[in-house]
């Protein structure tokens, strides 16, 4: 069953192809660039300012009446002086190039404006060149014929800067750069009186959990009849990233903070083509500002089970991200001993070992640090009047001792703290014939402990 649309467009020309698998794609590609020299009027200081502007991208020589030409990468630069940004205190630059895209064939003319945004620019010596990246408006071709491809009227808009953050008199400068020739041809397409239909293309990426490495992108499914989408290819500036089947959401990772990306969707489908879907740009987030603290750490831990008291030291370094709360610790604790009398009457020493397992995450919400640690308590010595009793490496809990630390309200990571706790002593094992005597001795619940951070 044919679309509307397929039957619209079928009955407007005067050669009609209709099969799934039939493309766009297949058509020969070539890198087509054009340079525009203008002279830009801006305002309100008036500045006469002239500008240089290189576009180039990888553009279909020949095109079909449907599927519309899928919207290809430009890249280019604007470069123009700095003399009166400079004077005006200015030591960087942003803003964006608005350029005037027209497409003639025949009688049918098509305009589109094109928005290249830059990032600041430092303003280091009397010009600057400045990247331009985005895309190809949807050229509807209107007809069969041959397309001319133009760059017609330019704008600039510029953002000046001083060193201390803020901006000079003037705080942004704008206005038209016009040609005094008309449009600079680009390139020419030859648009072939054929409609192919086929699986049409995907959504627009949409971003959400934008942070400073990673984002999550979801999308539509083509809604043609023609064909089924087997698989999608991420697509992050034109390389693709990942592949993916049977969802419509994934998350890139990897990223760099406070950059662009260009993201878009390439959809496969059962019959071997492939259909690419609009370009969306995704900002990651700044880097976290983190602070770094280094603390010692005193304090003891109370063994329930053995009636005792074990002295605690060690130190640890802390790295708070300032804007979410959220810490990552390094611990290191030293060896200790534990007093004990056995059945309340054998006067007994364990050494104790404590070694966290990783890194220690933890928050800082409300003025309250939270921390939760995962330690491997070994008991590798146990003597009794000086004489061992109980002597193995490989004796310890068999498995890690889950310790949460809470400080009280208003901790300042600055000055440091104290943190308290309770948590359980698993189980140990690895002792030889002193498995169930150590055990009883040291494991179980309510066990105790205080430490004081001190930087």
């Amino acid at each position: 069953m044919r679309s509307k649309r397929f039957t619209a467009l079928l009955g407007a020309t005067a050669i009609a192809v209709a099969g799934v698998g039939l493309n766009a794609g297949v058509a020969h590609a070539e890198v087509k660039t054009v340079t525009a020299e203008r002279t830009c009027a801006l305002t309100p200081m008036p500045i006469t300012l002239p500008i240089s502007v290189t576009l180039a991208s990888d553009v279909k020589t020949t095109e079909y009446l449907y599927p519309e030409p899928d919207q290809t990468r430009i890249e280019g630069h604007v470069e123009f002086r700095t003399v009166e940004l400079i004077a005006m205190g200015a030591t960087t630059v942003s803003g964006a190039l608005d350029a005037d895209i027209v497409r003639v064939n025949g009688d049918h003319t098509f305009r589109a404006k094109v928005r290249f945004e830059f990032r600041k620019i430092a303003l280091t010596s009397d010009r600057v060149r400045v990247p331009l990246v985005s895309y190809t408006p949807q050229l509807s071709y209107g007809g069969a014929g041959t397309a001319t491809v133009s760059v017609d009227g330019l704008d600039l808009l510029l953002f000046p800067l001083r060193a201390d953050g803020n901006p000079p008199p003037a705080e942004a400068l704008g206005g038209s750069c016009p040609s005094d020739h008309g449009p600079d041809r680009w390139f020419q397409v030859e648009v072939q009186n054929v409609v192919a239909d086929g699986l049409g293309s995907p959504g627009t990426p949409k971003a959400s959990e934008v942070t400073s490495t990673g984002v999550t992108l979801t999308w539509t499914k083509p809604s043609s009849p023609f064909g089924v989408a087997i698989a999608y290819e991420v697509l992050v500036d034109e390389v693709v990233a990942k592949r993916v089947t049977d969802v419509l959401t994934t998350t890139l990772d990897g990223l760099a903070p406070d950059t662009d990306y260009w993201v878009r969707i390439r959809a496969i489908a059962n019959y071997g083509g492939s259909y690419l879907g609009a370009p969306a740009k995704v900002r990651t987030a700044a880097a976290p500002a983190v602070a770094v603290h280094d603390y010692s750490l005193t304090g003891s831990a109370s063994v329930k089970a053995a009636r005792t008291s074990v002295a605690l030291t060690g130190a640890a370094r802390t790295h708070l991200d300032v804007g979410t709360g959220k810490s990552t610790s390094v611990v290191t604790l030293n060896p200790t001993k534990a007093n004990v009398r056995f059945l309340g009457v054998l006067p007994l020493v364990a050494d104790v070992t404590l070694t966290p397992v990783g890194a220690t995450p933890g928050t800082l919400v409300g003025g309250v640090l939270t921390t939760t640690a995962a330690v491997n308590i070994g008991i590798p010595r146990v003597t009794f009047l000086g004489r061992p009793i109980s002597q193995s490496a490989t004796c310890a809990t068999t498995v890690p001792a889950e310790i949460t630390l809470r400080s009280g309200p208003g901790f300042d990571p600055v000055k440091g703290g104290t943190l308290t706790g309770e948590f359980t002593i698993p189980p140990v094992s690895g002792c030889g014939q002193a498995d169930s005597m150590i055990t009883s001795m040291m494991s179980g619940p309510g066990n105790t402990v205080q430490l004081a951070l001190t930087p």
